[in-house]
């Protein structure tokens, strides 16, 4: 139960953090530069939040119920949502969040099987 409250606490932190962000990064030129490979994304009023989770696993009941909640919730706030599941391949985790960040997810959510080599993709 705690951790499907914290879960939820997360999401809705992440969801307020987005709508606080709604009129859209300042494009560069207007105060803000651009790094190398940045592209400036604005969405359009009314365009779902297109969200990114990658999972390490569906084995345990706690991811289980934890990609069920987030899918509840997503919709509920009428969001997009792309799941994408490594079963323990740290491999496959890296190149699935490479591809959901290549297919322009606005928030990407880590579940990782290994922390260190999670934190190449972030």
């Amino acid at each position: 139960m705690r951790q499907a409250r914290m879960l939820t606490l997360a999401f809705t932190a992440a969801t307020l953090l987005l709508a606080a962000c709604a009129t859209g990064p300042q494009q560069p030129g207007q105060g803000q530069t651009a790094g190398a490979g940045v592209q400036w994304k604005v969405k359009k009023a009314g365009e779902p939040v297109y969200i990114g989770f990658s999972m390490d696993t569906l084995k345990e009941e706690r991811w289980q119920r934890d990609k069920q909640l987030v899918e509840a919730r997503a919709t509920e706030v009428g969001a997009k949502l792309d799941v994408q599941v490594a079963n323990s391949d740290d491999a496959v985790q890296t190149k699935q969040c490479d591809n959901m960040l290549t297919k322009g997810v606005d928030v990407l959510i880590v579940a990782p099987h290994n922390g260190e080599i999670a934190a190449s993709i972030v």
